[in-house]
């Protein structure tokens, strides 16, 4: 069956108005990774180049970040951490096999030159700091984001949804209280005020902001060159491997 008709019926079995519990929401969120996002699916090709992503996140900091446009941004750094990790998918395999074929003396392979099998475990290793980076970017974006965002995160149609582990998640939800909370609070202090101006006044304070917006352009532009930089080394490596762009 086609896989986007599959995703049409497994939705259609969620409540009529498309909330559906937590674990109904996880199986579609597994089908779209796995079907729809699969190296294998037509539909993968629909994702945009990479270097195009980056230009128009760049273009979002032009002079300055609109609060207006956080909701794209969180889309746009979705879509790179999506190159990352299949970046990463390479670099795992190609690591697997050139360990193989190192320890396999009978094998006719050569395995790779130093550099190249240096770079690529290097890679690997910086896996989890780098994933660090995005969840603080997602984050932070969450919370200049917060109140336009969904009232319900869980129901947020943003795409960094789809592949958070469940601490993951946890954090986005527990960010999502706190700011709730604390809108609650300076409106109930005084009524005459609006949302906007208790936040403004006490954003500097007690606003759950992981990083200033200097700090975020800095960060973004971090992440997102690092990314870039690897994902075309490793499709220089090996241009054979499946390729979006």
């Amino acid at each position: 069956m086609d896989p986007l008709r599959e995703l049409r019926n497994l939705i259609a079995t969620t409540d009529s108005e498309g909330r559906g519990s937590r674990e109904e929401h996880k199986k579609i969120y597994q089908f779209i990774k796995l079907k729809v996002l699969s190296p294998k699916s037509p539909f993968i090709k629909q994702v945009p180049p990479l270097l195009d992503v980056v230009k128009t996140i760049y273009t979002l900091f032009e002079p300055k970040l609109d609060t207006r446009h956080i909701s794209d941004l969180l889309d746009l750094l979705a879509t790179v951490e999506f190159y990352r990790k299949r970046t990463l998918d390479h670099a795992n395999l190609a690591t697997i096999w050139n360990n193989h074929y190192n320890e396999d003396s009978n094998t006719d392979c050569l395995p790779l030159d130093y550099e190249t099998a240096e770079f690529l475990q290097q890679l690997v290793s910086q896996a989890g700091a780098m994933r660090d980076i995005y969840i603080t970017l997602i984050l932070t974006c969450c919370s200049l984001y917060f109140p336009t965002l969904n009232a319900n995160y869980a129901e947020s149609p943003r795409l960094f949804w789809t592949d958070l582990s469940r601490e993951e998640t946890a954090k986005i939800s527990n960010l999502g209280r706190e700011c709730s909370r604390l809108v609650r609070e300076s409106n109930s202090a005084d009524k005459s005020r609006t949302i906007n101006s208790a936040l403004n006044e006490n954003q500097e304070k007690t606003w759950p902001n992981l990083c200033r917006d200097e700090m975020l352009s800095e960060l973004v532009s971090y992440y997102t060159s690092h990314i870039t930089a690897t994902s075309e080394k490793v499709q220089l490596l090996f241009p054979a491997a499946d390729k979006i762009s």
